[in-house]
């Protein structure tokens, strides 16, 4: 008996080899996406070509994956600039400089000013008791006056003698005055008003004086070292010349 041959004498489909598929690296996504649809476009019982389009479908979604992690990096902004950063440190390093250098200053300024105001306050710490001295120092001054040199002249031993205790207390009182400080302020012949020091207290028509001349003193006026303590009480001429400017004033 013959052998009967099979219906389909056609040899199966070769079957594709399992050489690893190499694909250029380098591809775009849109060549490898291209590349997919050549492979798919071949015979579909051929499985070379489906693992060759399976292949490059693969690659297209990583090349896509790539080129899309790299647009983000591109458009991701850095948390800081470091020009601005530094610029912000000098600025706020400035700052704080100008701060301490003012605060020095502010420190020097009050430092001086305290030791200023306690050498004032030693240096015048006796003005209250001075202005009260003052007025035992006017009695005196009037006591004096109250007598002429011609009474004194003809007065007994004991009335002289009062005078002459009269004297010396207020010469006494005076020089104790000097001693801290408290001077009386001198008078000279035909000075010329000074408001600085003179209190005009009245004014007297005479012509033949420049305007301003002092003529009497009625209170005598004290300094405390460099502070004027009371100005002298005087009286002045007017309706003559204009005296000299004091320049001081």
């Amino acid at each position: 008996m013959s052998q009967q041959k099979p219906l389909n004498d056609k040899k199966p489909a070769e079957q594709g080899d399992d050489t690893p598929l190499t694909v250029d690296p380098t591809l775009k996504p849109e060549e490898a996406s291209a590349a997919y649809q050549s492979a798919q476009a071949k015979s579909p019982g051929d499985a070379t070509a489906r693992a060759e389009a399976d292949a490059m479908a693969d690659i297209a979604d990583e090349l896509a994956a790539e080129e899309m992690d790299e647009d983000e990096l591109d458009n991701v902004e850095p948390m800081f600039n470091p020009v601005d950063e530094i610029a912000a440190l000098n600025a706020q390093v400035d700052d704080l400089r100008d701060r301490l250098l003012r605060a020095a200053a502010e420190t020097e300024n009050v430092r001086r000013r305290a030791e200023r105001e306690k050498a004032d306050g030693a240096k015048y710490a006796v003005v209250k008791f001075a202005e009260d001295m003052l007025n035992v120092a006017d009695n005196f001054a009037r006591s004096l006056d109250a007598v002429s040199q011609e009474a004194i002249d003809t007065a007994d031993a004991q009335i002289k003698n009062l005078i002459g205790g009269i004297k010396a207390v207020d010469k006494e009182l005076q020089s104790a005055l000097n001693r801290h400080g408290i001077k009386q302020i001198a008078i000279g012949e035909n000075e010329i008003f000074d408001p600085n020091k003179h209190e005009v207290m009245f004014e007297v028509e005479d012509p033949s004086k420049p305007r301003g001349t002092i003529m009497q003193v009625l209170q005598q006026g004290y300094v405390v070292h460099d502070r004027l303590l009371r100005p002298a009480r005087v009286g002045v001429t007017k309706g003559g010349a204009e005296g000299p400017v004091d320049k001081t004033a």
